[in-house]
C-alpha cells in the first residue's frame, strides 16, 4: 500500500516546492528602493514646489526606476497633475485641465484628496464638452471613493443617464430616491427608467405614491396611464386618460398622446376626434379664429 502512494506524494511535493519557488521568484523580482529613489523623490518634489512641471515628472520616472514606493511616487505625480490642471484652469484651457485632474484622479492614494480631483475633473471636463460617456465612469469611481456623497451619486445618474446608459444610471437613482424620496425630478426619472426598463410595477408603485402626495401633477399622471397601459390595466389606462382630457382639453401632450393609445386599441374614431381637438388647440389655430372673428 506504501508503494502505491510514493508516485503521487513525490507529485506533491514537488508542485509543492513548485509554489514556493513560483512565491520566492515573485518577491525578488519586486526590486527594493535604491538611495537614489527617495532622492530622485526629493528633487522631484523641489522642481513641483518651483512649478517645473517636465522635470519634475522625469524625477519621478526615475524614482520609479529606482524602485520607489508605488504609493509614494502615485501621490508625488497626482500632485502634479493637479498643479497642471490647476494651472490649465487659470490659463482657460479646460480640455487641458480634465486630462490633467482625471490623471490625479486616478493616481492619488488619498481618498478624500482623489474624490476632490475627481469632481473637479468631471466639472472642467463638462465645461470642456467632453462626451458623458467618457465622464461617467470617473462619477462612478467617486462613488466608490465615498458611497454617501450626494453629489456624486447625482453625477453618476446624469451622466450615465446622458450617455444613454440607463441601466447603468438606475441603481444611482434608486440611491438618490432613497435618500431623498420626496425629491419629484428624481422620482419621475426614476419611473421612466424603470418604464424603459420592463420593470413597470415598480415604476407603477413610485407614481401612485407620487401621485397621493401630488394629484395635481400632469406629466406623472400621464405616465402612469401610459404604465397602466403596458401592464395591459386598460380600464385604469383610460380612467386616466379620460380624468386628464376633461381636466386639460387643451394640452395637446396629453390629447395625442391618449390618440395614440386609442389607435392601438381599434378606437380609431374617438382617436381622430382627440387628434382634431389637439389641433384646434394649437396656438397658431387659435390666432387664425381670433383674426376671422375681427
Amino acid at each position: 500500500m506504501f508503494k502505491a502512494y510514493r508516485l503521487p506524494l513525490a507529485t506533491a511535493l514537488f508542485a509543492i516546492g513548485l509554489l514556493f519557488a513560483g512565491c520566492s521568484s515573485e518577491t525578488k523580482t519586486r526590486k527594493e528602493p535604491t538611495p537614489a529613489a527617495e532622492k530622485y523623490l526629493e528633487d522631484a518634489r523641489e522642481k513641483l514646489d518651483s512649478k517645473h512641471y517636465t522635470e519634475a515628472r522625469a524625477l519621478v520616472d526615475l524614482a520609479r526606476e529606482e524602485g520607489a514606493p508605488e504609493a509614494e511616487a502615485d501621490a508625488l505625480e497626482a500632485a502634479l497633475e493637479r498643479a497642471m490642471g490647476e494651472k490649465a484652469l487659470a490659463a482657460g484651457d479646460l480640455q487641458e485641465a480634465y486630462e490633467h485632474l482625471s490623471a490625479a484622479g486616478r493616481l492619488e492614494p488619498d481618498d478624500n484628496q482623489r474624490f476632490a480631483d475627481l469632481i473637479a475633473a468631471i466639472e472642467a471636463g463638462r465645461q470642456a464638452g467632453v462626451m458623458a460617456v467618457e465622464l461617467a465612469p470617473l462619477a462612478s469611481k467617486a462613488v466608490e471613493v465615498r458611497t454617501r456623497s450626494k453629489q456624486a451619486q447625482q453625477l453618476a445618474a446624469q451622466l450615465w443617464d446622458d450617455a444613454g446608459e440607463s441601466a447603468r444610471a438606475l441603481p444611482f437613482y434608486e440611491w438618490l430616491y432613497k435618500v431623498s424620496p420626496g425629491n419629484t425630478a428624481v422620482t419621475m426619472r426614476l419611473a421612466t427608467l424603470y418604464a424603459g426598463e420592463g420593470e413597470l410595477r415598480s415604476a407603477k408603485r413610485l407614481l401612485q405614491k407620487l401621485l397621493l402626495k401630488q394629484p395635481e401633477n400632469a406629466v406623472a399622471a400621464l405616465q402612469l396611464a401610459s404604465v397602466y397601459a403596458q401592464l395591459g390595466e386598460h380600464d385604469k389606462a383610460k380612467e386616466r386618460y379620460e380624468a386628464l382630457v376633461e381636466k386639460y382639453p387643451e394640452r395637446t401632450g396629453i390629447l395625442l398622446n391618449y390618440a395614440r393609445y386609442l389607435d392601438e386599441r381599434g378606437e380609431s374614431e374617438r382617436a381622430e376626434k382627440l387628434r382634431e381637438q389637439a389641433r384646434e388647440a394649437l396656438p397658431g389655430v387659435k390666432r387664425r379664429k381670433m383674426r376671422k372673428l375681427r
